[in-house]
């Protein structure tokens, strides 16, 4: 039996979310696959600086839920994800781990923990 969808209304951002799945890495850095662009999720998100007192940086962190249906692999820790893509607020943050809750009946869920 396959799990049903998890209700929209608890996943009601809508297209806002782009994962860039990490591929590996060569000579040049990390490498990624094509964007993939998740149709329904939540996000939660935040940031704030980290850094001493000279040296101060944005740290981006949040959780994106989502459907496991939006990939077809699981992106890996590392991938790049763009929140609130084509808004005002738009901003990049790294997938620092993938969590997965499936249930028979119920639903198959992706957490993306951001950093």
């Amino acid at each position: 039996m396959k799990p049903r969808r998890i209700p929209r209304s608890v996943l009601p951002h809508r297209h806002l979310v782009a994962v860039a799945p990490l591929r590996g890495s060569n000579a040049s850095g990390r490498v990624y696959h094509n964007e993939v662009v998740i149709p329904f999720a939540q996000i939660v998100d935040g940031a704030g600086l980290v850094g001493g007192q000279y040296a101060r940086e944005a740290n981006v962190t949040g959780v994106v839920y989502c459907d496991r249906d939006a990939f077809d692999a699981l992106p890996m820790p590392d991938s790049k994800v763009r929140l609130w893509a084509g808004t005002g607020d738009e901003h990049e943050a790294v997938v620092m781990r993938v969590e997965r809750y499936n249930h028979p009946r119920i639903a198959d869920l992706i957490v993306l923990v951001l950093r």
